[in-house]
């Protein structure tokens, strides 16, 4: 690139001055470097300058005539460039002083020495192309700011229009807000909720958008939000231009802008869903309402139907005790059959009203669960058994040593009766299942229970519906077998009830499997003893014609480290017999479970054979039976004792004598019925309870029932009857009240029944009464005993709520009763004979 030539002025009104510089600098002027003007004063050069912007450097003699050097000065005070070099004569400081405070860069002194001026000259061009350097590089500078200033604005003025159009596109009002509470911006939405336009918004203080009331509220909130303390304010009312007030949602945040706090707040119009809430409470109520209607009727009709049918079932019952003939006595089990499956029916459409109305209560305690489902077994063995069923009870997958479980045991025992009930109806021959598995699943417990049929089975399109209400697996399966549908749909609600679930596998005309999984807790009661307690273990032949029933009990056994073998035939039995007794295992068994009928050799025949055996002596040998055999045919015949199917692991033990005695543990001592709600009194109806042995009631036990029908009044006082006892009746509570005023001192009552529905004094107010002392001071603490058909949710609690000590749900059975009364009274028990079981 080529030099830039640097153009110098010099002014001065001597000659010669001009001559030595272009005789000295010759070379460089033909070179091109310098270019040199010249000018005799002041005013010639001030025209240079304007006709020539390109001056680099002007050498200025201080003394000349017009307009001398300094005057020169002052007129380019403002110009910077070119850089000035002064010359005065005779080295007057005054004047050099003078220049350089007017912006003179240097001075020289005349004469002018030649190398003097050269170096001056240099150095003064030097500085001005530094200084020019300089100059460009600031001008880049600035032109590089200026860009980066005009690129940053316009990215500015793109984010405030991009925020312009979020803040008047936004669905909800925008206002930002000052940290004195001034609004300084707004959106449209807020324009429009707030009916103000935009300049008298910005014009407001945020107090004159809120009722006076709110203020305090609304400005400590400011406050905090403006902190960073709060993010949300909810349900604020805002005070529009001309209109109501409205309710509205804030979300809030203390934001930067410019450098300053501000509070950003986004207003939501909350008066639509104010609006649904209250439609929604309104329906609310209106569904309260309504449920409550359902709820009395429920229980409206629960009371009116059972009432009658308590009065049915007592009467055939007495009936039942009466001299009848065959004939005869065949009408009264169809009468009584009848009237149990009504009131089963009765009971299904109740249970599930409650479900489905949210009404079914959970009651958890501890319980063993193997007794529990033992004790469900023996009440259905007898319809299964009736049909020609074998009913098998498979608990091998629950240790006995940790069966006591904590949970509701009445509504376990309510599935499986709905399961099983299913099973039994749907089976015309081979065998039922019911059992279940226990294991832990972190701190608590996992119960899956079963029931297995041999029945018809389901087609595997209608298995989704099966659980719905009122379904059965076809129109012609409610023809033949009958029901409502109601018991699986029951069955599903009591599983997740209890936070459990339900499945079903079943192959048309293959039988089905129900089961279904519940979570239980630990239990803290413990066996005192363990059920491994013998010297040496035994040996035990298990006979019987049920495949199934044998393996279950042979496995049960070897369980426990039992020596156990399983056949399904008499003369398999016999050969297995006669191969031990070869090999000098004397006696070939220890013990021997029989099943009554068997084909070839029935198993008395079997037993008697057995026992002839020179090789089985010293055997002790148990008989198996269905519940409904005749305990005095099988007393006839020797045996150790006998078992009634389905056969019950503890009950296996306890009767094989193997360990400490089941009867003396005392989580198996005969305690009262548990009467906490009315499902538990309900479970034993239409059963094949077996009364208790007759107690030995209190002397002086003396009973009052309050009840309003005759009916029910003749049904319970017979009831009493055969437990022993006379109870007197009082028409409603009312009465009951005088009758327990007028009583003598000397022979005072110890329980009264109360049925609640009665005209003039119903039962709670009767109760009140009788706790405020309306009855006397010797009664306010007499057990007070409901008796109601009312079968409803909170039915229990109302009794209690009024004074009363316990509650029986009708019909009430004399089993029932029973253990009431012993739960209420000291009594004792009567030695009874219970067979060799």
């Amino acid at each position: 690139m080529k030099n830039k030539t640097h153009q110098i002025l010099v002014v001065d009104d001597e000659n010669d001055i001009q001559s030595l510089i272009q005789q000295k600098f010759r070379q460089q002027i033909r070179s091109g470097n310098l270019n040199f003007q010249f000018a005799e004063n002041g005013v010639k050069a001030l025209q240079i300058l304007q006709a020539n912007r390109d001056i680099d450097m002007i050498l200025l003699d201080i003394q000349m005539p017009e307009m001398d050097g300094l005057t020169f000065l002052t007129n380019l005070a403002e110009v910077e460039l070119p850089l000035k070099v002064v010359m005065s004569a005779c080295g007057d400081m005054q004047n050099i002083r003078t220049a350089m405070n007017r912006g003179a860069f240097d001075f020289l002194i005349k004469p002018l020495d030649f190398a003097d001026l050269e170096i001056t000259i240099h150095k003064t061009l030097d500085r001005v192309d530094f200084l020019r350097r300089q100059q460009q590089q600031l001008q880049e500078l600035t032109r590089k700011l200026e860009a980066k200033v005009e690129e940053r604005t316009l990215a500015l003025q793109e984010r405030e229009a991009r925020y312009r159009a979020l803040m008047d596109g936004a669905g909800d009002g925008i206002l930002l807000i000052d940290h004195q509470g001034n609004l300084i911006e707004v959106n449209e939405k807020a324009i429009e909720l707030l009916g103000y336009d935009r300049a008298e918004l910005t014009a407001m203080h945020l107090s004159h958008l809120h009722r006076l009331e709110d203020l305090p509220k609304v400005m400590s909130a400011f406050e905090q939000i403006a902190n960073g303390r709060l993010t949300q304010l909810l349900d604020i009312d805002f005070s529009p231009k001309n209109s109501p007030a409205f309710p509205v949602d804030i979300s809030a945040a203390a934001i930067e802008i410019r450098g300053e706090i501000v509070v950003q707040e986004i207003l939501r119009d909350i008066s639509d869903r104010k609006q649904a809430e209250k439609e929604l409470i309104q329906a609310k109520n209106a569904a309260e309402t309504a449920a409550k209607i359902k709820s009395d009727f429920l229980a409206c009709m629960s009371h009116e139907i059972r009432t009658p049918m308590n009065g049915v079932l007592g009467m055939l019952g007495l009936l039942e005790d009466t001299k009848l003939d065959e004939e005869q006595r065949s009408y009264l089990d169809i009468a009584r059959t009848s009237a149990e499956s009504l009131l089963s029916l009765i009971n299904d459409i109740l249970d599930f009203s409650k479900a489905d109305a949210g009404q079914l209560e959970l009651d958890c305690y501890d319980f063993d669960l193997s007794q529990c489902l033992s004790d469900f077994t023996k009440t259905i063995a007898f319809k299964a058994q009736e049909k020609g069923l074998e009913l098998i009870l498979d608990l091998r997958g629950i240790d006995l040593d940790t069966a006591i479980v904590k949970g509701d045991a009445q509504r376990l025992q309510q599935i499986f009766a709905h399961l099983a009930s299913n099973a039994i109806k749907f089976t015309e021959r081979g065998e039922i299942a019911i059992g279940g598995s226990l294991k832990t699943v972190g701190d608590g417990l996992q119960f899956i229970g079963f029931v297995r049929d041999t029945g018809i089975g389901i087609a595997r399109d209608k298995i989704a519906d099966l659980f719905d209400v009122f379904t059965q697996a076809d129109s012609g399966t409610t023809r033949r077998y009958g029901g409502t549908g109601l018991g699986l749909a029951i069955a599903r609600k009591l599983c997740e009830l209890m936070g459990g679930s339900i499945r079903v596998a079943s192959e048309l005309g293959r039988g089905s499997e129900f089961e279904f999984t519940l979570p239980l807790q630990p239990g803290k009661w413990q066996r005192p003893f363990s059920l491994k307690d013998y010297r040496k273990p035994p040996a035990c032949l298990i006979v019987d014609r049920s495949a199934t029933s044998g393996c279950i009990l042979s496995g049960q056994l070897q369980k426990w480290g039992i020596d156990a073998h399983a056949v399904t035939d008499s003369l398999a039995a016999w050969e297995l017999c006669q191969t031990r007794g070869r090999q000098n295992v004397l006696p070939a068994f220890d013990f021997i479970l029989v099943a009554l009928p068997m084909p070839e050799l029935d198993g008395i025949e079997l037993g008697k054979r057995f026992q002839a055996e020179p090789f089985l002596q010293g055997a002790s040998l148990f008989l198996m039976t269905s519940i409904a055999h005749q305990k005095e045919d099988l007393e006839k015949f020797a045996a150790s004792g006998y078992l009634s199917k389905p056969i019950a692991p503890l009950e296996l033990w306890n009767l094989l004598g193997l360990g400490t005695n089941f009867a003396t543990d005392p989580l198996f001592e005969e305690t009262p019925l548990p009467s906490s709600s009315l499902e538990k009194s309900r479970d034993l109806e239409g059963s094949d309870c077996k009364f208790p042995p007759m107690p030995s009631w209190p002397e002086n036990t003396r009973l009052l029932l309050a009840e309003d029908n005759r009916v029910n009044w003749i049904v319970f006082k017979n009831a009493c009857k055969i437990l022993g006892l006379e109870v007197e009746w009082a028409i409603n509570g009312l009465e009951a009240l005088r009758t327990l005023q007028a009583t003598p001192e000397r022979h005072p009552y110890t329980v009264v029944f109360m049925d609640c529905q009665m005209p003039e004094m119903n039962g709670y107010e009767a109760s009140r009464q009788i706790r405020a002392g309306k009855a006397g001071d010797r009664y306010r603490h007499i057990p007070i005993i409901a008796v109601t058909a009312n079968a409803m949710k909170g039915d229990r609690e109302k009794c209690l709520a009024a004074g009363m000590s316990d509650y029986l749900a009708k019909p009430v059975r004399s089993a029932i009763l029973a253990q009431m009364l012993k739960k209420w009274l000291s009594v004792t028990t009567k030695p009874a004979f219970h067979g060799f079981s």
